[in-house]
């Protein structure tokens, strides 16, 4: 058997050539602005002895977090009030601060790799639960929206053919 090179270059993924998602149901919402999303996953796992003496590792939960950035454009924003569109941060907003509700969404993030062969993409998808929103001014700058939440289901990260 060969030697079998990973990680090259050309297998390298590429954020200006990806983006990010919410899914609602079987409908896409592409955001139309460039945005961030990083992920960090953080489990709660302890260690203990079970009572033959051997080292076991016990779930303990997790503590899997997001941050987003998006640039925000005005149809980020509803039309009618109280907002009724799944896809406006206005609707996330409203739905946190007077309803109460949890706010979540499957997100898809799908990343084109530099080979073009016949697995191009690393798609990465999870369900987030968005739990801080704010707004960002830097002056002569974008007006940027920050998204923070956990990360409350992961689906899958797949290689995808084109």
């Amino acid at each position: 058997m060969g030697n079998i090179d990973i990680n090259q270059i050309a297998d390298r993924a590429e954020g200006f050539d990806g983006f990010i998602q919410l899914q609602e149901g079987s409908n896409f919402y592409k955001f139309n602005t460039l945005q961030t999303l990083d992920i960090e996953w953080d489990w709660l796992d302890t260690d203990r002895y079970d009572v033959g003496g051997n080292l076991a590792l016990v779930r303990a939960g997790q503590n899997h977090e997001f941050d987003m950035e998006i640039i925000l454009t005005n149809d980020e924003a509803d039309t009618v009030s109280p907002p009724t569109n799944t896809k406006t941060i206005s609707y996330w907003i409203y739905q946190k601060e007077i309803l109460k509700n949890r706010v979540t969404g499957t997100y898809v993030g799908k990343f084109k790799t530099k080979n073009g062969g016949s697995t191009p993409y690393v798609n990465l998808r999870v369900t987030l639960d968005i739990q801080k929103i704010g707004t960002v001014r830097v002056q002569g700058d974008v007006v940027t929206v920050p998204v923070h939440g956990r990360v409350i289901a992961f689906t899958n990260m797949l290689q995808e053919s084109s």
